[in-house]
């Protein structure tokens, strides 16, 4: 069986393996700092998240409703950041809301061809780029940070712009060496992280088990909650235990 064209894994699956990666990577972050292989398992997290993503802006049917959900849970999440811990670091909820609003501002330029959506397209762009690498330096006396920068930002698009499978694969494997490069460069990102940035590769070989379906249920909300939730009860063992 040709992995790139054929595959065994729901996208619910999948999302289900990035959600337990994510979930021992937050564990590692929180409860465990030194244990070093939490945090290399947590690498495959945000790849599968991110190519997912890139399928959710090509297939959605209401393309504004799946923009403001996204919009609404990173507001929700970044008030709880900052009530429990006056941080103002954004959420992925954040990363992936600037995803889906560039790549629709790009589609928009591409499909359309006028003066308009074109300058739209691109000043888009310049205001993802503002937020992702200017802002966090103007605003260098807090914490405010676009999570995984303006790589992770783009890493969707390398989905979204694919064909088909052996196209989005190629792709995205692009798009994932480059947030390889821009973590290795980024000042801010702590060093745990650009140690285990490398594992991140992992998740090709994984996505590469995508049968393109999505599976007999629908759980798009389970993802939408879970990430606040599991941060909240994490964060409450961890003021038990500590």
């Amino acid at each position: 069986m040709n992995m790139l064209t054929n595959g065994v894994l729901t996208s619910n699956k999948l999302k289900i393996l990035a959600l337990i990666f994510m979930t021992i990577d937050h564990i590692g972050v929180m409860l465990f700092p030194g244990v070093i292989i939490l945090r290399m398992i947590g690498r495959l997290a945000f790849p599968i998240f991110a190519y997912f993503i890139g399928e959710g802006i090509k297939h959605t049917k209401n393309r504004t409703k799946y923009l403001i959900t996204l919009l609404v849970f990173a507001l929700f999440c970044q008030i709880v950041y900052y009530i429990s811990d006056q941080s103002l670091y954004m959420s992925i909820f954040v990363t992936f809301s600037l995803s889906v609003l560039l790549a629709y501002a790009v589609d928009r330029a591409i499909k359309n061809k006028d003066v308009n959506s074109i300058f739209i397209a691109i000043c888009v762009f310049f205001i993802v780029i503002f937020i992702s690498e200017f802002l966090p330096n103007i605003l260098s006396d807090t914490d405010f940070r676009i999570d995984y920068g303006i790589f992770g930002i783009l890493l969707p698009l390398f989905v979204y712009f694919g064909k088909d499978k052996k196209q989005k694969i190629l792709y995205f494997s692009i798009g994932l060496l480059l947030l390889l490069a821009y973590t290795k460069m980024s000042d801010w990102i702590v060093l745990s992280v650009k140690k285990t940035q490398v594992m991140s590769l992992l998740a090709i070989p994984i996505l590469m088990l995508y049968n393109g379906e999505r599976g007999s249920k629908k759980l798009k909300y389970l993802f939408y909650v879970y990430y606040p939730l599991h941060l909240f009860v994490i964060y409450l063992i961890g003021t038990i235990i500590m």
